[in-house]
């Protein structure tokens, strides 16, 4: 078994994804399905061969922000193979425009002079909502990789998602219905596990199926360059313009209301990045002077979130502003193609 695989040396995987991918709600990152998917193959007898995961998952986080942060987090990564995970948090995405950014990943990595092996992965939520489970899987068939349906399997093995009805699947998640405990990551682990083979390992070839595939990757461009009004300051360590997924700041972070944040740009993209926390506050955001409030209070702690995704702008310049409008808010990027 996995015979292609055996004394390669260093075999780097980068785990692209979501909050799923990243572990969320695991009590350590060693209970994570990527953790324990690295350590199975470390188990294995495959020579001088050694598995190393480098986890590229964050939380609330879609194809299009994978896709702008691909050189960022995994082609500089130099990987071996990547496992891709944006089925659930695509959902709110139209069609057209989580096919574009998804196969765009995956032409992506095929242009690299080392092409990876490519694993697609579809998460589950603990219900019955539709998400891109089969839009992903047909862009892996035709690509000749595979996709490993984990909601297929906890259909099979536990029956459909009610909560408070089918107990023993709760069992398996948070209560958010979302992200799995410990015992939902075991069963991660096992369906993926039991699913690889030599034929998992395979490179992406083909031709595309639609030309209008994202071709970008993105700029980004740390909150601390943005134009700023009030008593903002740096909190948390590291950089997110590093090449890593890190979790860590330089956010801009206040307390007042009326603070403000400003960026002048040229492009026909943009992403913004900022914290959700249970004890954050409210946000007016604009782009171009078109304005929305977004509540950044959610129930964790210091979660990176993508608070404005826009793209299709047209050429030109354009203005993105933030004005806080009451407790503490953070900022920490925005990414322009």
């Amino acid at each position: 078994m996995f015979e292609n695989l055996k004394n390669k040396g260093e075999f780097r995987i980068v785990y692209l994804g979501g909050s799923i991918t990243e572990g969320a709600g695991a009590s350590d990152k060693t209970r994570r399905w990527s953790t324990q998917i690295t350590a199975y193959l470390n188990s294995l007898a495959l020579g001088n061969t050694v598995f190393r995961e480098i986890n590229a998952g964050i939380g609330g986080t879609n194809s299009a922000y994978g896709m702008l942060r691909l050189s960022r987090d995994v082609i500089s990564q130099d990987p071996d193979a990547v496992f891709i995970d944006f089925s659930l948090n695509d959902m709110d995405r139209d069609d057209d425009f989580s096919a574009r950014m998804y196969e765009g990943i995956i032409r992506k990595l095929m242009s690299l002079s080392k092409v990876p092996y490519v694993i697609c992965i579809g998460v589950v939520p603990n219900n019955e909502i539709v998400f891109k489970t089969e839009l992903h899987k047909k862009i892996a068939a035709h690509y000749g990789i595979q996709y490993i349906d984990v909601k297929a399997a906890m259909n099979e093995a536990y029956g459909k998602g009610e909560p408070g009805v089918n107990t023993a699947r709760d069992a398996l998640f948070r209560p958010d219905n979302t992200h799995p405990v410990e015992a939902g990551y075991d069963f991660y682990t096992e369906v993926i596990k039991n699913n690889l083979s030599d034929e998992s390992f395979r490179q992406p070839c083909g031709e595309p199926m639609c030309e209008d595939f994202e071709k970008r990757c993105g700029k980004f461009i740390n909150a601390r360059d943005f134009e700023r009004i009030g008593a903002w300051r740096e909190c948390g360590e590291g950089d997110w313009n590093a090449p890593n997924p890190g979790r860590s700041g330089p956010s801009l972070a206040v307390s007042e209301a009326g603070a403000e944040l400003c960026l002048k740009f040229f492009g026909d993209a943009v992403l913004l990045g900022a914290r959700f926390d249970r004890n954050a506050g409210k946000a007016e955001i604009s782009l171009d002077g078109k304005s929305e409030t977004r509540d950044l209070c959610y129930a964790t702690d210091n979660q990176p979130v993508i608070v404005l995704e826009r793209f299709g702008l047209g050429e030109g310049e354009h203005t993105l502003a933030v004005r806080t409008l009451g407790g503490e808010v953070k900022f920490d990027f925005a990414i322009i193609p």
